[in-house]
């Protein structure tokens, strides 16, 4: 991704298929708005790349990288020198992860990660259900929720 600024309608802006991996480069300032990138559990997703990609997830049951809120995930792996951001507002959203974790989890090396979740039932980092193999290594991490029933990092955390 080179400056992109996609605009999705109604499903995930980019949508991985069954079985599939993509590695995504960073190039630029990148952006997705409406909702992000759909990994389902049996996918496989890499980013890399010295830029930024930023998610304005602004949809009820959207999903920012990984799976919606009740569905599994696949394996994602964030290798960057820049910034991922994902900012999510609604009704059962996720930020990064999903409803659980079927693959090898969630990997971040470098870079920094903002995770940023407004509304009623929000994963910001990890899984609803489940566990969810986290692992974060010389990386930056900001995650913040605000609302009811927010799981904010790892498994569900009820407030």
């Amino acid at each position: 991704m080179n400056n992109i600024n996609i605009n999705g309608i109604e499903e995930p802006t980019i949508r991985l298929g069954d079985r599939s991996r993509l590695e995504l480069i960073l190039n630029g300032n990148n952006t997705l708005d409406k909702e992000g990138i759909l990994v389902p559990a049996s996918a496989s997703l890499t980013v890399r790349g010295g830029r930024d990609l930023r998610i304005n997830n602004t949809r009820n049951y959207a999903v920012g990288i990984g799976s919606s809120y009740n569905d599994p995930y696949g394996t994602i792996r964030i290798e960057t020198n820049g910034t991922v951001s994902v900012h999510a507002s609604g009704e059962k959203i996720t930020c990064l992860g999903g409803g659980r974790s079927t693959g090898e989890g969630i990997s971040v090396i470098g870079g920094k990660l903002d995770l940023v979740g407004n509304g009623v039932s929000v994963v910001c980092f990890g899984s609803y259900d489940g566990v969810a193999n986290i692992s974060v290594r010389d990386a930056d991490v900001r995650v913040h929720g605000d609302g009811n029933e927010n799981g904010y990092l790892g498994v569900w955390i009820l407030l």
